[in-house]
């Protein structure tokens, strides 16, 4: 694809010199890393997802044994370059995306039928799936995969997404009667059993899984190192495989005792399995989420004040209208990118506006309006508005991102640095300024 032939062209020139006197013998992640610290083009295809981490230690593999970029490149690369396109130039896409209309899985088999790869059996049911004339819209009504909607992004096959996740570093699993739930856990290497450690759980958005979010978040974008440096542990729990198709969280306490269909309750004991083997601060537990996950740390805010002292919301919106528990005065800090084609910025008809969202949680922790302090960032690039001074000495931060690495703010989680903090610090720096009273 044109993208693969681009990035391959931008990378000789940095390769050929960083590693022509190297040994074939070198540590292959080592090469990765002194590559995306040498060419910031480069890391700015692997934070918007445009190459991974390993398609390029291929491609070193590659040019040490003299072949170049690797024409036979894995299937899954090709089409996942593909879907990247196709979303960036389809906005009524990425929204039903978002909305669990359609799947990543789904869109992917789409490119590959028009693609002429698959045909016969493979083929969508009837005239179900079929998009209109200049390929830019899904069309009407809720489509339905011809009766096997196991198959998820790259090999993660619904109910058993874990099967992935028990590979990873930090892999837990939490089992109340027949149910499962999973999650990765994150341990500072400063942890001491002696002293209470604060407690970061981290929502990944709709259709993901927790053992990519936690190498995406957590190593990439060096929420980890951030946890190793200020000692606070790191969850990166598993949503469940439900009816829209894919892994994602519902936001909602339905009052069961059920850790399959009850995401706060999952939530609440997934803070007690960490607590029954780590020395918890029970004071300074903090929900983030990115997307649909910062749907869920929202909904946390409002039904588990009693347990999260605050929330930090990346590319994330809030569903409810209101926080139906009136006691529960928390803390926000929500990133949003101002060019979001996800979950936009100024809303639609499926979501609210950003600034809707941030005006209920001003008014529930009771933060005059006047106490607002906006201050521009990083050249302008972003904006932030602080309310301070709330109920329970609550407060609401804003972070509206217009730009980010020279691109217009969209749905990500952001890694680029504003006036040299990176935002993962920031948003530390936010949470762990808020905990909870004890109760004697």
């Amino acid at each position: 694809m044109n993208l693969q032939k681009l990035f391959a062209l931008s990378l000789v020139l940095v390769c050929c010199n960083a590693y022509s006197q190297e040994e074939s013998t070198t540590d292959w992640n080592a090469r990765y890393q002194a590559l995306i610290k040498s060419d910031p083009s480069v890391l700015r295809k692997v934070d918007s997802g445009q190459v991974t981490k390993q398609e390029i230690i291929d491609w070193l593999k590659s040019m040490e044994k003299g072949g170049g970029w690797k024409a036979e490149k894995k299937q899954k690369t090709d089409w996942d370059a593909a879907y990247e396109t196709f979303l960036e130039s389809n906005p009524k896409v990425r929204s039903k995306l978002a909305s669990g209309e359609t799947s990543k899985t789904e869109i992917i088999e789409y490119l590959k039928l028009e693609s002429g790869e698959k045909s016969g059996k493979d083929k969508w049911d009837g005239d179900k799936k079929e998009w209109d004339g200049d390929k830019k819209e899904w069309d009407g009504d809720k489509k339905e995969w011809d009766g096997d909607k196991k198959e998820w992004d790259g090999g993660t096959k619904g109910k058993n997404a874990g099967s992935a996740n028990a590979r990873y570093k930090g892999y837990r699993s939490l089992v109340e009667g027949s149910k499962k739930r999973e999650y990765i856990l994150h341990v500072p290497a400063s942890y001491d059993k002696t002293k209470p450690t604060p407690l970061v759980i981290n929502f990944h958005g709709f259709g993901g899984r927790a053992s990519d979010y936690a190498e995406e978040v957590g190593v990439r974008f060096d929420l980890n190192e951030i946890a190793d440096e200020n000692g606070f542990l790191v969850a990166y729990p598993q949503a469940a495989f439900r009816e829209k198709g894919a892994n994602y969280w519902e936001p909602g306490d339905t009052g069961r005792q059920d850790i399959e269909v009850n995401d706060v309750y999952f939530t609440k004991q997934l803070i007690a399995d960490i607590g029954n083997e780590l020395n918890l601060d029970t004071t300074r537990i903090y929900a983030v989420g990115y997307s649909n996950g910062g749907m869920m740390a929202y909904d946390l805010a409002c039904c588990a004040s009693d347990s999260i002292a605050a929330v930090g919301i990346m590319s994330g919106i809030m569903l409810s209208d209101t926080c139906y528990e009136k006691d529960a005065h928390t803390s926000v800090i929500h990133f949003h990118g101002v060019s979001d084609g996800v979950l936009p910025y100024e809303g639609d008809n499926n979501y609210k506006s950003v600034s809707s969202v941030i005006d209920l949680w001003v008014d529930h922790n009771e933060i005059p309006t006047a106490n607002r302090v906006t201050t521009k960032m990083k050249g302008g690039d972003v904006v932030r508005e602080a309310y301070r001074g709330g109920k329970e000495d609550t407060s609401v931060v804003l972070y509206s991102v217009k730009r980010e690495y020279r691109q217009p703010g969209g749905h990500v989680w952001f890694s680029e640095p504003i006036d040299g903090k990176h935002p993962n610090q920031i948003l530390w720096d936010f949470l762990s300024s808020n905990r909870l009273e004890k109760n004697d």
